[in-house]
């Protein structure tokens, strides 16, 4: 799968919430995995039929380009996110090399305790970059 499929599904994603009367913010890249797009859905409306239409379109356009895209190449994490979360993960007992590249490297870090590597990721993520969309999709 190339990046042009890539962001033809996201983009046609979308299209099928907006076309169902939701907004969705401009797609930017994720300085978590430098793979994946990231948006904003903000829910409006009625709730369950919110999630319904979300739901119908990620099955119809992303649900499975999505992983099969980011999992086909290498993640790498913007240095300085990686870095932010290195010296969390040593404040809290770690000992990363500080050369980890992506989340998986960061986990296995710790001796696969993925809650502590998640919790240090997300937390430097939302203080260095806050203006990243709120819906964060982390893979390994």
């Amino acid at each position: 799968m190339s990046e042009n499929e890539y962001r033809d599904a996201i983009e046609a994603f979308r299209s099928c919430v907006r076309d169902a009367g939701y907004p969705v913010g401009e797609p930017v890249l994720s300085p978590v995995d430098g793979l994946t797009l990231l948006y904003d859905i903000p829910p409006t409306g009625e709730p369950d039929a919110w999630n319904r239409k979300v739901e119908e379109c990620n099955l119809a356009h992303v649900s499975h380009i999505e992983p099969a895209y980011v999992e086909a190449r290498e993640q790498t994490m913007v240095p300085t996110l990686r870095d932010a979360a290195v010296e969390c993960l040593r404040d809290k007992g770690f000992t990363p090399k500080g050369t980890e590249r992506n989340v998986k490297e960061l986990v296995d870090s710790t001796g696969e305790t993925a809650n502590v590597a998640m919790e240090c990721v997300t937390n430097s993520l939302r203080r260095l970059f806050p203006q990243v969309p709120g819906f964060l999709k982390i893979r390994w």
